[in-house]
């Protein structure tokens, strides 16, 4: 339930990537409900709003928009082999980087690892359930999001609009995010956090992303 907004990595001149989070060694981590955006690389080369260098990451719920990895990786860049990355229900579309088709999710190179990727968007391309590009759909990140501001709750957070916007009816149902969180998270977390967005409204839908107003 956090916004993590027009931070930057690299401003003294370092090379530094990863404006919103940095995984590495063994950490664990899980971001759920959570919107990034405006986040930029200044001085590295990757990594907008998440760099996954190792570890374990899981995205739940989560929107990622704007985000600036100036190379690649402007929504998430997965670095190693032994990354581990998990992306459900969340809406990973309009970020920024130099290498095309990395804008949103890059990767260092081809042994790196890929993202298990369920019921979200990713650029233009919608994911199912079984982690498949859904055919005949696409989404459009220039006129299915909405403005980033006070749309309830505690914290600035991005709506999603348009009547045929795939991210508001492809998503998790409540009991099926209860169930991820169940059962993938370590340590388990409170299987009741997931069934509200991040503004505290209930996910009575299957809409993606951390707000479902």
């Amino acid at each position: 339930n956090c916004t993590f907004n027009k931070n930057s990595a690299g401003v003294l001149g370092d090379n530094r990537d990863a404006a919103g989070y940095y995984c590495m060694w063994t950490a664990k981590a899980a971001f759920v409900n959570c919107t990034f955006y405006e986040n930029k690389v200044i001085g590295g080369q990757r990594g907008g709003a998440l760099n996954v260098n190792a570890g374990d990451l899981d995205v739940i719920n989560c929107t990622i928009h704007k985000n600036d990895g100036k190379s690649m990786g402007g929504g998430i860049q997965i670095r190693t082999a032994t990354a581990k990355v998990r992306i459900y229900n969340s809406v990973i579309a309009g970020n920024i980087a130099a290498t095309a088709g990395m804008e949103d999710l890059g990767y260092d190179n081809e042994s790196a690892a890929r993202a298990v990727i369920r019921n979200s968007v990713v650029g233009t391309a919608v994911y199912d359930a079984g982690g498949s590009i859904t055919a005949g759909a696409s989404f459009d990140a220039a006129t299915m999001f909405g403005t980033f501001g006070n749309n309830g709750g505690h914290t600035s957070t991005i709506t999603l609009t348009g009547s045929n916007n795939p991210a508001v009816s492809g998503g998790m149902s409540a009991s099926e995010l209860s169930a991820v969180v169940k059962d993938t998270l370590v340590p388990a977390a409170d299987a009741a956090l997931v069934t509200k967005d991040q503004t505290g409204a209930e996910r009575s839908g299957k809409h993606m992303g951390a707000c479902v107003r």
